[in-house]
This record gives structure tokens, C-alpha cells and sequence, in this order.
């Protein structure tokens, strides 16, 4: 029962002392959010670098892959990587008896080696534009939350 007890109290030591660094950065608030931090851990871009809204940053290699996951281009030819699961069901869609792909992996060689993925797509980020207040106009404090939502729809 003493070892029982001195392992919980190790243990919630332990715990009261890690620190967990875990969140959302948001890029475009990194000079008022954690910049001298990430420069302390030894990042040597300045804000801008990592994100501006219009103008070239690391912002511009972030894509959205396949409709809901982020990926990072890493190549001049449109190399990029993503988590697993993103790219999951693709990995299956080329995969059989003779060629595990989901256990063994694929490497192609060349450019022809490459297999196509029909209906996969990548976005990339090309403009930030404030129009809060085109969305606004007209809009009170009386105004109800369906007018707010029927506006919102005929803008987009």
C-alpha cells in the first residue's frame, strides 16, 4: 500500500510540473501571441515571414488537402505531405492483393511511377480581404439571427 501511495504521489508531482505547449498558434496574431517563444526555441523568421496576409510567407506552402486536411508543399513540383488519414482511402483505392500499399508502403521512382488520384484536390490560400463590412451593412441591433444567416448567404 506505501509503494501504491508514493507512485500517486510521484505521479501527481509528475503531472503538477509538465507543462503541455498544446493549442491553436493563430499565424496571423504571432507577433502578440508567442513569437519571442518560438524565437527562444530557436525560430530565426520574423512574423512576417511566417505569415503575412497578402504578401509571399510561409502561409503560401500550407494547403487544404482533399477538402478538410492541411498539408505543406515541400517541392518545387508540387511535393507535399499530409497525416496519414487524409491520404487513407486514396492509399486503399491503389492498393490489392499484389501491391499492400497500406503495409508496405509506395515509392515512386520517377515521375511515371506515380499514381493519379482521381478527384483529389489541393487549395491554396490567394487572397485575405476584410469585408466585415460588406457583410454588415444593414445590419442592427434588431436585426434577427435568420435575416443575419439569409444575408450571410446571399453575400458568399
Amino acid at each position: 500500500m506505501k509503494k501504491l501511495f508514493s507512485l500517486i504521489t510521484v505521479l501527481m508531482l509528475t503531472l503538477m510540473v509538465a507543462r503541455a505547449d498544446e493549442g491553436m498558434w493563430l499565424p496571423y496574431a504571432l507577433n502578440g501571441q508567442n513569437l519571442a517563444e518560438m524565437q527562444a526555441m530557436g525560430c530565426k523568421l520574423t512574423a512576417e515571414q511566417i505569415f503575412s496576409f497578402n504578401q509571399p510567407s510561409i502561409k503560401d506552402a500550407i494547403v487544404q488537402f482533399g477538402g478538410g486536411c492541411t498539408g505543406e508543399i515541400i517541392s518545387p513540383e508540387g511535393l507535399l505531405l499530409t497525416n496519414h488519414h487524409c491520404g487513407l482511402s486514396y492509399v486503399q483505392k491503389h492498393s490489392s492483393i499484389e501491391h499492400d500499399y497500406l503495409t508496405d508502403g509506395f515509392w515512386a521512382k520517377s515521375k511515371s511511377e506515380e499514381l493519379p488520384n482521381a478527384g483529389l484536390s489541393v487549395l491554396f490560400l490567394n487572397k485575405v480581404e476584410d469585408v466585415t463590412e460588406a457583410v454588415l451593412k444593414g445590419v442592427t441591433a434588431q436585426t434577427t439571427e435568420a435575416e443575419r444567416a439569409r444575408r450571410d448567404c446571399a453575400f458568399l
